[in-house]
């Protein structure tokens, strides 16, 4: 065998072997549990009091963008969300996010 191809078969073994380490290195971790969290707001500005009343709502009662807003995260990855009776002046938000694996 020439030097070449011998190269060309090391390079094609070391990117295979790659490609299985990191494969199993995926199917190895363990998925973090769905996340739940509550937020406390007091004095919320303008704009958040907005999506609070608009959650609010009897008739409209969307409350995605509230907790969007709260959380950080994008709508897609939140579940569950609702407005919490307020309490010592404050206004409770409960955010329930899925579970985010790369092994599926």
């Amino acid at each position: 065998m020439s030097p070449v191809s011998r190269r060309g078969v090391t390079f094609r073994r070391i990117r295979l072997a790659a490609l299985m380490a990191a494969t199993v290195a995926l199917w190895a971790c363990e998925c973090p549990p769905p996340g739940d969290e509550i937020f406390l707001l007091r004095t919320p500005d303008g704009a958040t009091q907005t999506l609070i009343d608009r959650c609010l709502q009897p008739d409209l009662k969307d409350c995605l963008p509230l907790c969007a807003k709260v959380s950080g995260e994008s709508e897609g990855r939140i579940v569950h969300c609702e407005l919490h009776p307020q309490t010592d002046a404050f206004i409770q938000v409960h955010v329930g996010l899925a579970s985010t694996c790369p092994a599926g």
